[in-house]
Parts: C-alpha cells; structure tokens; sequence
C-alpha cells in the first residue's frame, strides 16, 4: 500500500452534517496545496474516531488528478495493509478542518458513502467501483462516526498486539542466541591460551564466570566491551610454561623463579581490577 489513491473527487457532496456544497477543482488545489505534514500530519484511520487514532498510517502528499484528489500514503502498518488488500476496507472518506485543510483518511467497511464514481484502490485486476462519504469539520461529526466499523478496528488492534507479543519473543530469543554465540567464542578463545600456556586452568575458570556475569548484562554495549578489554588484558600476558620446559626441567625450578600461587593470585588480582576500572 505505497501508491497513490483516490480520496476525494469535484462534484455536489453532502457532509455526515446534512450541508450541501459544490467543490471544485480550485477547491481540491487548494486542500492540496494546503497540506503540510511537517505541520499536520494527517492520519489513516478506520472510520472517523474524534481523537484521529489509532493510526495505521499517515498521509504524506495530496495531489490532483483532474477531477480527483489523490493522497501517497507512508510508514502504513503491514497488517492494516494486509487488511485493505484483501478488500475488507475498499472505501474511503476524508475528513476536513473548518478551514478546508485534510484532518484524517478514513477507510471504511460497510459505512454507505454519498460521494459515488471514484475508482477504487487498484488491488484487484478488475476493480469494482466503490463509493466514498465525505464529512464536514471536526465540529460538526455526528455522534455515531467515531463507533464507525469498531469491529474491524478491534480486530486489526488485537492482531497488532499478537504480531507485537511474536516480534518481542524473536528478540528476545536473538539476543539469547547472541549471547551464547558470544560466550562460546569467548571460552573457545580462553581455551587456546590456557594450551598455550599463557592461562592457568584456575584463570580460564574465573574469566569464563566474569564473562558469563557480563553477558547476563541487558547492556549489550557495555557487555562487547568488557569482552574487548579481557582479551586486551590476556594479551598482554607472557607465557608460564611451554611443553619442551616442562620436559626439561621436569619440576625443577630456581627459588627466584618461583612464585607461589598466593603470588600469582595477587598479581592477577592487580591486574584484574585495573581491566575493571576501565570498564567503569
């Protein structure tokens, strides 16, 4: 629903008041050129609600095409657009402010229109013709137009409510697939240092909890960075150990090469929270 349609034609017309006016093609230059969505943004709606909403889309140009004025419609809700597709809304009213500038589009289901001969939203390969009301201003609605096809609009908001629930499962489910995405490279990642050498078992353990605590994090951004500045920090760790060392020295080690493990617990504890303190 991307095209231009009909909304309005020249012609005597009466308004949902009883008042009866000639328009002319003047009259529909002038609502078209009157429009201004950066000031009045004209809504699509389902009938003629009093406080134009819900909205399932917005006008964005008026034109006129000889005898006919024409609207572009934008940003239309897909199942709304589903809905006029399969003909449940082939008429259409407009509704106009005292000054004759466009309130609303309004489409309809099974309203009887008193303005005829406008060609219907071109859906079908053989359009019937279908008929179109035109109303006065805001003022002067009757009563009833805001209760104007309730059924249908009651219908497409409980469907939009089910497609809204759907949308927030599937990234909800996203962003669990995204998070263990993340946490297996990362252990594939601690995994490889702790063969290398680079990494104690002990380590591997505690950076895999500390990025476990961050993908339970809901700020993704704060999360991909804490992830960025561990593997910095791993980085920049010289190796421990290498297989042909251990093979050599068989255990045996100078007493100012040793560190006790409260040593190096300590150092890493430093270190640790210095990564900490860049992330803050």
């Amino acid at each position: 629903m991307n095209d231009w349609f009909e909304i309005f034609r020249t012609g005597e017309h009466t308004d949902s008041s009883g008042r009866k006016r000639n328009w002319s093609e003047g009259d529909l230059d002038k609502i078209a050129g009157s429009y201004d969505p950066a000031v009045n943004e004209a809504p699509i709606v389902i009938g003629h609600p009093a406080d134009n909403s819900p909205a399932y889309g917005w006008i964005e140009k008026l034109k006129r095409a000889g005898d006919r004025l024409l609207a572009l419609p934008c940003n239309v809700v897909p199942e709304f657009a589903e809905a006029v597709k399969q003909g449940l809304y082939k008429k259409r009213s407009v509704s106009l402010y005292p000054d004759g500038t466009l309130r609303h589009v309004g489409f309809l289901g099974g309203a009887i229109p008193a303005v005829k001969g406008l060609q219907d939203i071109a859906f079908e390969e053989n359009p019937a013709v279908s008929e179109y009301v035109f109303e006065g201003s805001a003022e002067d609605e009757p009563a009833h137009a805001a209760a104007i096809n309730n059924d249908e609009a009651e219908r497409l908001r409980l469907d939009f409510s089910e497609s809204e629930e759907r949308r927030k499962r599937a990234e909800e489910k996203l962003r669990e697939l995204e998070t263990k995405l993340r946490l297996t490279e990362f252990s594939a990642y601690l995994s490889q240092k702790t063969t290398s050498g680079i990494l104690t078992p002990a380590q591997n353990n505690k950076l895999r909890q500390i990025s476990e605590s961050f993908c339970c994090s809901e700020f993704s951004s704060t999360e991909s960075k804490a992830m960025n500045l561990l593997k910095e920090f791993i980085e920049t760790l010289e190796p421990r150990f290498t297989l042909d060392e251990i093979a050599v020295k068989k255990g045996a080690r100078r007493d100012d090469e040793y560190r006790s493990p409260a040593q190096i617990i300590a150092d890493e504890i430093v270190r640790g929270q210095a990564v900490l303190r860049n992330i803050q």
